[in-house]
């Protein structure tokens, strides 16, 4: 088996379940797709970029607020085939923006890639053919993906309510684009309206094609204010409206940032950075031994048999870190185990995601949206940061006696294992062992599960590892080096395997096996009166301080995104990640954890 395995089964059909939305059913009427569901079409008859241009991308000033912003934030509901996106991309392209467009497009039933591909072959704008070719599978989370260096499209592929209930975003610009209300309510309705306007800046423009008394009066409930407007072809009226308050460009200030810490997840920090034109500055710690800096690692998501936010923000992830990321290459893993249990288990999960996503051949998992890590060179400064020093202006970078390193106003804490040092994080480590491995006979590529198998050149392999909680000696031992070289000639017997060499590293985890990113909580006022900040947020935060840290063994797949989530907090940009997920992500969430803990006993107890 190995990362060039093709589809040789019949592909299983994937209802609606815990991770998969069901796809479109559509009755195509010449070139214009009908909802069979909502017995509607997705656009009228006739010229549907004429129809769309009108009600939603030229409707709302776009070209003006994109050379007046740093970034603009549009969301959709009811991305359907993406026209609204396209021609919007289309209008900041032209407008000459160096800002940033944020384009969130909310989907329940995405059409098949085969519908999307018969639409989008047909209308002739620059990025239907990536749209095309990059559209996600119908799974139930949020996809982000930058057709251009200032455009990012975060597809969220969920139910309406639900997407904006769990977001926290603030737009510049509503499409309202579902079907009509009559045949599609669970999209027009007034917690939905509720949730649009929460989510809304002052000032913020709303349109849609529908005019129903149900949505204006709804919309009108929320706060805005709706009127008509001239409608397109036999439409003679669309819907208008705003949020009361005057519309004002956001402006990302652009201070000096320092990361300590230069793996991968410093480096998806910096990289998100450098997007948005900071200045970001990298320490690596000469003293430091991490995972970031083995010879490979596998990319693929980290699933449970039932999805859950953990689940999902992996696959959201993993899709990000392998999509157009220097150093990954796509390609198939393998997940194979010669524990039943664990097979059982994995086999639960496969069954629930089409088999161009996961599959099943002879025992063996096919992840087939997987990749490979290997460490790329980076520009960082060697210098091994002992303490930190908040001052008027910034913060102080220290070393171990004491001298200023450097001063810097903002500092990014993605130090893995050296996090302990620097601040009370409740980080566990684990030692970690692997070995080069080298093969004269058949040998697989890239393979997970009781051992992790990657190829590093021709006839020679990275396999792993060893854990070892608690420990963080860095001296290589025989016995692990033996153990793992035996694993690998039991579980493939035919490969002839030597040792080359051996690598030593310590993985850095919270209890809970969430990353830590977010702003740092100011843990000592949190200490002194833990449930006045229980009661009433938001918790305190040290000014200038923030972590992106604690992603164990899953750096590669996870780091990414996380970087990228930091830097929206940072700016103030939306999140690509939903309101649960970037709870759980939070560094202030272990003491939230002890303080409800704590609540809770103090009301069983008799009085």
């Amino acid at each position: 088996m190995n990362g060039s395995f093709k589809l040789s089964v019949p592909l299983k059909q994937v209802t609606d379940n815990n991770y998969c939305l069901p796809n479109a059913e559509l009755n195509w009427q010449g070139n214009h797709p009908v909802s069979i569901q909502h017995n509607d079409g997705y656009w009228a008859v006739g010229d549907v970029l004429a129809e769309k241009s009108h009600v939603f991308s030229s409707h709302h000033d776009l070209t003006e607020k994109a050379l007046r912003t740093d970034f603009l934030t549009i969301i959709e509901t009811g991305f359907g085939f993406g026209n609204n996106f396209l021609l919007s991309c289309q209008q900041w392209v032209d407008s000459g923006s160096t800002g940033i467009l944020h384009y969130i497009g909310i989907e329940k039933a995405p059409p098949s890639q085969h519908d999307l591909n018969k639409h989008l072959s047909q209308i002739n704008l620059p990025l239907s053919p990536w749209l095309a070719k990059n559209y996600p599978l119908p799974l139930k989370t949020r996809f982000t993906l930058w057709p251009t260096s200032n455009i990012r499209l975060t597809l969220i592929f969920d139910d309406a309510k639900q997407a904006l209930a769990d977001s926290n975003f603030q737009a510049d610009i509503w499409y309202l684009d579902g079907f009509r209300p009559v045949s599609n309510p669970d999209l027009w309705n007034q917690a939905i309206f509720n949730d649009i306007y929460r989510n809304s800046k002052p000032g913020s423009t709303i349109s849609s094609f529908t005019v129903a008394g149900k949505v204006r009066e709804g919309l009108s409930t929320a706060g805005f204010k709706v009127f008509k407007a001239p409608g397109f072809g036999t439409k003679r009226q669309m819907l208008s409206g705003y949020k009361p308050g005057t519309w004002q460009p956001d402006k990302i200030e652009r201070s000096k940032i320092t990361i300590i810490g230069a793996g991968i997840a410093g480096q998806s920090v910096q990289a998100a950075l450098l997007k948005r034109g900071f200045q970001a500055t990298l320490f690596d710690s000469p003293k430091v031994a991490t995972t970031s800096n083995v010879p490979t690692m596998n990319l693929y998501p980290q699933l449970a048999t039932v999805a859950d936010e953990k689940s999902k923000y992996s696959i959201s992830a993993n899709h990000y870190a392998i999509h157009d990321n220097t150093g990954i290459k796509n390609t198939t893993l393998c997940w194979q185990s010669i524990d039943p249990g664990k097979t059982e288990r994995m086999q639960t999960i496969a069954r629930q995601f089409p088999d161009e996503y996961i599959s099943e051949h002879d025992n063996t998992i096919l992840f087939h949206q997987a990749g490979i890590s290997k460490p790329i060179t980076i520009d960082a400064q060697r210098s091994h940061v002992a303490s930190l020093e908040q001052v008027s202006d910034g913060w102080l970078l220290k070393d171990r006696l004491g001298q200023i390193i450097t001063s810097t106003q903002q500092v990014i804490l993605a130090a893995g294992v050296g996090m302990n040092d620097l601040q009370p994080i409740p980080l566990q480590l684990s030692r970690g062992q692997s070995i080069l491995a080298e093969s004269t006979n058949q040998s697989p590529q890239n393979v997970s599960g009781d051992i992790s198998i990657a190829q590093v050149k021709s006839q020679l392999f990275h396999a792993g590892s060893t854990y070892h909680p608690g420990d963080n000696d860095l001296n290589q031992r025989a016995a692990d080096s033996t153990y793992l070289l035996d694993l690998l000639n039991r579980s493939f017997p035919l490969s002839d395997w030597s040792l080359h060499s051996s690598w030593v590293g310590i993985r850095a985890a919270p209890v809970d096996r969430n990353p830590l990113v977010g702003p740092a909580p100011l843990w000592q006022l949190l200490e002194q009166n833990p449930f006045k900040w229980f009661h009433n947020q938001p918790i305190p935060t040290q000014k200038g301080l923030f972590y992106s840290a604690g992603f164990g063994s899953k750096g590669a797949s996870h780091a990414p995104l996380a970087g990228e989530h930091l830097v929206n907090l940072m700016t103030g940009e939306p999140s690509p990640l939903s309101s649960s997920q970037q709870k759980f992500l939070s560094p202030g969430r272990f003491w939230l954890q002890q303080a409800r803990q704590k609540t809770a006993r103090k009301r069983h107890q008799p009085s």
